[in-house]
């Protein structure tokens, strides 16, 4: 069973959101208090020199912050860079959530098209597979 198998439900209901870009700060700051958000995170991925990913979750209600990161190998691509980012953050608001140190609503930015288009076009058939991949 995937470690993201407990959020599957909610994969739903954030697939209608999931599709948002936003042009400006003053954007997500207006979203932000529309859709009264508690958790934001950011996650990123870097090719150059030292190639790695990461991300940082803040906690605005309980004022708390939340980050890490890796290192990847020189030969990772700057796509695995920026999905790696994404993962371990996904992760680690799964093990905040399952602890319960994390609950009310997130929101995840990227800068990455390659990983907002993979979520955007492929989340609800993840979560209704338990996060497996396709069998060709």
């Amino acid at each position: 069973m995937s470690p993201l198998s407990p959020i599957k439900e909610e994969v739903s209901s954030a697939i209608d959101q999931s599709k948002l870009t936003f042009k400006s700060e003053d954007q997500v700051e207006n979203f932000i208090k529309l859709h009264n958000i508690s958790t934001l995170c950011a996650t990123d991925g870097s090719a150059l020199v030292g190639r790695g990913a990461a991300y940082t979750i803040e906690d605005k209600k309980l004022n708390k912050e939340y980050e890490g990161g890796l290192r990847l190998s020189n030969a990772a691509s700057a796509q695995l860079c920026e999905t790696k980012g994404m993962n371990i953050c996904l992760a680690r608001l799964v093990d905040l959530k399952n602890k319960g140190e994390l609950n009310g609503e997130c929101l995840i930015i990227s800068d990455s098209a390659y990983v907002v288009n993979g979520i955007n076009n492929h989340l609800e058939y993840w979560a209704s597979h338990d996060y497996k991949k396709k069998m060709v």
